[in-house]
């Protein structure tokens, strides 16, 4: 990774949050090691927040977000005052609360768009930019997923994002898949993920990894300050010597939490696509409805499939807490693979 920084020295880089949530936090805090390079990077990422923040389904679109200049079908500008205006209610996205402590606009990118459209956008930016590397963040590693584990909860997001950043690299354009805080998200072990990616560097796609500093650690501190994000949290505990498990998403899942959390790993995502089903699967789809079509086909319970039924729930009144996010897992799980299996 230091050998591909060195040749862009001077240049400058898209580092965007391809997960949701608090994938953008990390984003900005890895910005600090490419400076050391002499690369200058913009922030950005996917707005898609946690139920507990939005109950809407779905990643938040451009026109539901003010204020933001457009650069683009699926991609646009935020600052630290924007909001997101959803059903009704207005919430703070996570990479408006980036925004604002950074002091600068962040890269918003509408998931329902169709992955050629923002591979078309991301292009254009990055050439208005002049930025010749595009770095996409997942933390906790689900990325790497087949659609096979039975622990995976958010693949949707992450494939699509996987399928860009292969695409734009296949067109020319420098790209990096960085996999930080290996299960911080409570959704694949560590053993696995570690697996997964020997099979990626088995074909050369592994590109190094880098640890947490002291001044990384601060500014994520900084962050967790004025964000909500569970799984970017894991890290900054890994790297202050917590040894042990938590439990997040209302103890739907658990984290393993070790120095190891604080570290990131660097792949090429041409490699990674290769060797992912899902991606594969949802490369060429319309729009976000039928990617995840395309997941659902395969057998996979995605997080937009989680995020309706418990809408729905809402809707009714019901309540809803951890047994009935397991049941509504459990139940999509078995109705997909029933009709996969017909």
């Amino acid at each position: 990774m230091e050998d591909l920084l060195v040749k862009h020295r001077g240049k400058a880089a898209l580092i965007l949050g391809i997960g949701g949530g608090g994938d953008v936090v990390t984003a900005a805090v890895l910005r600090n090691f490419f400076t050391y390079f002499d690369v200058s990077a913009r922030i950005g990422g996917v707005v898609w927040e946690r139920i507990s923040i939005d109950p809407v389904p779905g990643p938040v679109r451009l026109e539901e977000l003010n204020p933001i200049k457009p650069d683009g079908e699926s991609i646009g500008w935020v600052c630290g005052e924007t909001v997101a205006r959803r059903n009704g209610s207005l919430i703070k996205p996570q990479i408006s609360r980036v925004s604002k402590l950074l002091g600068e606009e962040c890269l918003a990118i509408d998931l329902w768009k169709a992955p050629p459209c923002v591979v078309r956008d991301l292009a254009l930016v990055a050439e208005e930019l002049g930025a010749s590397l595009l770095v996409g963040v997942d933390v906790g590693g689900d990325v790497l997923a087949t659609g096979s584990e039975e622990g995976l909860w958010s693949p949707l997001s992450d494939q699509v994002m996987l399928a860009v950043l292969s695409e734009l690299e296949s067109r020319g354009y420098g790209a990096v898949l960085a996999v930080h805080g290996l299960g911080a998200d409570g959704e694949l072990s560590v053993d696995y993920l570690l697996m997964r990616m020997s099979e990626v560097a088995s074909s050369g796609g592994y590109l190094g990894a880098r640890g947490l500093n002291s001044e990384d650690a601060e500014l994520l501190e900084k962050l967790l300050e004025v964000t909500e994000t569970e799984s970017s949290a894991a890290p900054l505990e890994g790297f202050r010597g917590y040894y042990g498990r938590r439990g997040i998403r209302l103890g739907t899942r658990e984290v393993e939490v070790s120095p190891l959390t604080s570290v990131t790993f660097f792949l090429d995502p041409v490699k990674v696509f290769e060797n992912s089903p899902m991606a594969k699967a949802l490369s060429s789809a319309k729009d976000l409805e039928e990617a995840n079509q395309a997941l659902n086909k395969m057998g996979v319970y995605t997080e937009l499939d989680l995020e309706r039924d418990v809408y729905e729930a809402l809707s009714r009144g019901e309540n809803v807490g951890k047994g009935e996010i397991l049941e509504f897992k459990r139940r999509g799980l078995r109705r997909l693979r029933k009709e996969t299996k017909a």
